[in-house]
């Protein structure tokens, strides 16, 4: 079984594709490959995976991937599989000019973290959503590159901790002060890093968290908001539509059917 949970195609024909799938737990998937380049994700579960470079078991957190045209099948292990996969045309693969050699997992760093930014806006047919995506696409296989070149460098000590406090809901000006960095220096090298500002990664994991508490019926709009660290359930409504393209009381109804 394969579920199609969300998707997005940016550009028309030589353009950009993305989408978020579940496979069914314990599914062997027959040999195929694609037109396209592929970067993938998997969000949760793991499988394993032979490709002409060998078998490799993937894991929940590593990104992989999948040049156009290679051939690979996989077995998917005792829970559901789920997968964020974000591709680019071969014509613009080639424009990367990478090497014939396989490209080694990537269990952190900026890959994960910009795959991750592209599928909170999947759900959201808006324009502002689809030209979010078209940046954020363009911004990954750039980061890609270097990273596969290894001409990538090395992201500073104290990124996963100010990562860690935002999400708790800690100010920019505390993070900063714990990280020992002027507020303005910190606010530029995070930008930098993560290719969006420390107040807007902040915002998008409390939404992505809020959007996966609606997932549940058993909890109240007012309490979701709440733990998205909204006091205001209108603001919360505004900027939940803002980025998904409905309200939550709507994305939940659509959900639970």
């Amino acid at each position: 079984m394969q579920c199609v949970l969300a998707s997005c195609s940016v550009g028309g024909e030589g353009g950009f594709a993305a989408q978020k799938a579940v496979y069914g737990r314990k599914l062997v998937t027959p040999p195929s490959s694609h037109a396209m380049a592929y970067l993938c994700l998997v969000e949760k579960g793991c499988f394993t995976e032979t490709t002409p470079h060998g078998t490799t078991v993937r894991r929940a957190g590593g990104v992989h991937f999948h040049p156009p045209h290679e051939l690979n099948d996989g077995a998917i292990g005792e829970e559901d599989l789920y997968v964020i996969s974000v591709g680019i045309p071969a014509t613009r693969y080639r424009d990367l000019k990478l090497s014939a050699e396989p490209f080694q997992e990537i269990n952190s760093g900026i890959l994960p973290l910009l795959i991750r930014q592209i599928e909170a806006h999947l759900d959201s047919s808006t324009k502002h959503a689809q030209s979010v995506i078209e940046a954020k696409v363009a911004g990954l296989f750039d980061e890609f590159s270097k990273t596969f070149r290894g001409q990538a460098p090395r992201e500073p000590d104290w990124l996963e901790e100010a990562k860690r406090l935002l999400e708790r809901g800690v100010s920019v000006s505390d993070v900063a002060s714990r990280c020992e960095i002027h507020p303005a220096s910190f606010a530029r090298s995070f930008r930098r890093w993560t290719h969006c500002k420390p107040n807007e990664y902040a915002k998008l994991y409390m939404l992505t968290r809020a959007r996966k508490m609606l997932h549940e019926d058993n909890c109240k709009l007012g309490e979701v908001a709440l733990e998205a660290g909204f006091c205001d359930q209108s603001h919360f409504t505004r900027e939940f539509r803002k980025h998904f393209g409905a309200p939550p009381s709507k994305y939940r109804l659509q959900r639970l059917r």
